[in-house]
């Protein structure tokens, strides 16, 4: 939601626009900003490099190609089949459906299931009606109606683990028994008589370089299977070796689409000068050169990496992760420290591998020169990041 071009969003946020729609949702200040595709317009402009993208391919996965959480997977995917006697699942008559964003957010989720499944009570839009009370309904600011921008603070530190195994879709599926007779479902219920609840079928899941991997879960689990409390096996999605948009994995609770969109912080500076004319004068007279469309928004990013177990932050993103990007296993060589940080009353039992986004800005109003930063921590799960 941070580009203007979509619909019920600000067409254009530069205050000498005659277009600009002073109701449409601004969460924070971003009235104030210019639209998301106007940097890229600006990053792809003037750039030297042959790929302006090489070391943000973050920013480039969210700003240029836009990609969204239905852009591999549905998040929820919902499958009813007709089986008739002695047919094998998948059987011929078979319907899906599936559902994005805008399902989960305005609450249709809950009544397509409830469509589905019918339950004693319709439990499914019970909480559809709580839903909009507690958000829709209410004074309260609705926070899943646009995505965030860089909060009002002096210095900003967003720091998570990335690549552990993390799941990011699912699919539920509901059998029926077709008779023969009656070319109808026939489930030995009369059609308003409850028949359960949601049945979880499968689980998506993101890996280690952006990997899609499928986890199937049986109606029933044979007796050795309990016993020995196996999981279900992980098979690559669509039975191949698929990789999604993103090449990275999440921290194995928060999806890596929802950890990464701090990136676009990092050009928070640029879309407010980029915002009023006003800005751009601003921008001129403070850094005395001439025009601001000769920069490149993604120069002012300053990237560094941090090896496993090392102390010294180095220039750039780390060959390995290069290595990673052209499909390569070749790890980079690097000489590790025997001081783990252990000594520390804060440190840890090791030093994950380490990448780093800094920026700089400056308040047009106040003058005052605030920072951001994004901190990506290799192999590290949800409940250690704070460690």
């Amino acid at each position: 939601m941070g580009f203007c071009d979509n619909d019920g969003q600000i067409k254009n946020t530069k205050a000498t626009d005659d277009t600009f729609n002073p109701t449409a949702p601004t969460e924070g200040d971003r009235a104030n900003l210019a639209c998301m595709e106007d940097i890229v317009e600006v990053i792809e402009k003037n750039s030297k490099a042959a790929d302006p993208w090489e070391n943000f391919p973050v920013l480039r996965s969210l700003l240029k190609d836009r990609v969204d959480w239905d852009t591999d997977v549905p998040p929820i995917k919902i499958q009813k089949e007709k089986c008739r006697k002695g047919e094998k699942s998948p059987c011929a008559a078979r319907t899906s459906s599936n559902h994005g964003p805008l399902d989960v957010q305005n609450g249709r989720l809950f009544e397509a299931v409830a469509e589905v499944w019918k339950e004693e009570g319709d439990p499914m839009l019970v909480k559809r009606d709580q839903l909009e009370d507690s958000w829709w309904h209410s004074p309260f600011p609705n926070i899943m109606n646009s995505t965030w921008d860089r909060p009002h603070i002096k210095h900003v530190i967003m720091a998570y683990g990335v690549d552990r195994t993390t799941e990011i879709g699912y699919t539920y599926r509901k059998e029926e028994l077709i008779d023969d007779d009656e070319e109808e479902s026939s489930i030995k219920k009369d059609e308003e008589e409850y028949d359960g609840i949601p049945t979880l079928h499968n689980a998506i899941w993101e890996n280690e370089n952006g990997e899609l991997t499928v986890e199937t879960f049986k109606s029933s689990k044979s007796l050795a299977d309990t016993v020995l409390m196996k999981k279900p096996k992980m098979m690559p999605l669509n039975g191949g070796n698929t990789t999604g948009s993103l090449f990275h994995a999440g921290d194995g609770a928060v999806p890596y689409l929802s950890l990464s969109w701090a990136h676009t912080w990092l050009l928070h500076a640029s879309r407010a000068i980029h915002h009023s004319s006003a800005s751009y004068e601003a921008y001129r007279n403070y850094n005395g050169e001439g025009q601001f469309d000769d920069k490149n928004p993604l120069d002012s990013i300053k990237v560094t990496h941090r090896p496993e177990d090392g102390n010294e932050w180095i220039q750039g993103v780390p060959k390995s992760w290069k290595e990673k990007q052209a499909g390569a296993k070749k790890g980079e060589n690097v000489k590790k420290d025997g001081d783990t940080g252990t000594s520390h009353p804060h440190g840890t039992k090791y030093k994950p591998e380490m990448v780093r986004f800094q920026s700089v800005g400056k308040s047009r109003s106040t003058g005052m020169v605030y920072t951001t930063s994004v901190i990506e921590a290799v192999k590290v799960e949800h409940k250690e990041t704070t460690r």
